[in-house]
């Protein structure tokens, strides 16, 4: 009795180790997705063509060629593009990295995940041919406003452009009827006035951009403000009944 149970022993790792070896050779032909990977960061602002790589790796004994499989391509469960892989041959053992032309559309704040399967012909081991990437955080941009402290001024007054929200790490762009560019990292104000050698003329726009602190943007390019500025009149009056009030450029006047 004692005799058989060493026997059996021996009878089941025989067993196993011939299992092994024929699922190795099983898998003599076996292209598998070993990574997903956006062109970039996985948390970013939102875009319409976002470009992402598949690395696959032949996990076989031979050389194995992709010629013209179909990539399935799902952003958190659902089908969004298919796209045919180029002809490509990878040695055993050896991986290789394609970028995929179906840029992902991530215009819409939120978190997803991105999973491509495909299936290649002859491949002996079909549970490795899907890769999956989590984590992909799209933000959602601040959208921002431009005040001024008044709607309208007398000539070289001063008047302050403020964008708001305030961040200390947030870049605040102002231009100046399109040019005289000021972009500074954390400063969202801009005072124009004589004392500051910059006074503003009637009808003046001061347009703006805003980039938050996730390097995120909208479009501004509709708001704007147009100065109303006061041109500065003196109007002379005398009490000479003989004057016909005209002034010589340059010559003095007593009041």
């Amino acid at each position: 009795m004692n005799k058989i149970f060493p026997r059996l022993g021996i009878f089941v790792l025989i067993l196993f180790l011939v299992l092994s070896i024929s699922k190795l050779s099983a898998q003599a032909n076996d292209i598998r997705i070993t990574s997903v990977d956006l062109v970039g960061p996985n948390s970013l602002c939102p875009s319409s063509s976002v470009s992402f790589t598949v690395t696959f790796n032949n996990n076989g004994s031979s050389a194995q060629t992709l010629t013209g499989e179909t990539a399935h391509i799902y952003l958190t469960g659902a089908a969004v593009a298919t796209e045919s892989l180029a002809a490509l041959t990878i040695n055993a053992g050896q991986s290789s990295t394609v970028t995929f032309a179906s840029g992902l559309n991530l215009n819409t704040p939120g978190n997803y995940s991105l999973t491509v399967s495909f299936t290649n012909t002859g491949d002996e081991d079909i549970t490795n041919d899907v890769g999956v990437l989590n984590g992909i955080t799209v933000f959602t941009p601040v959208r921002p406003t431009l005040s001024s402290t008044a709607s309208s001024v007398c000539y070289g007054d001063p008047i302050t452009f403020t964008i708001t929200p305030y961040s200390a790490t947030a870049t605040y762009t102002f231009y100046l009827n399109g040019g005289n560019k000021r972009s500074l990292l954390g400063v969202n104000t801009i005072t124009y006035s004589a004392a500051l050698g910059n006074p503003l003329s009637d009808n003046d726009k001061v347009t703006y951009e805003f980039i938050d602190s996730n390097a995120c943007s909208i479009d501004t390019s509709t708001q704007s403000i147009t100065a109303t500025v006061e041109a500065f009149s003196l109007s002379l009056t005398t009490n000479n009944a003989g004057s016909n009030n005209t002034f010589v450029a340059g010559s003095n006047i007593e009041i």
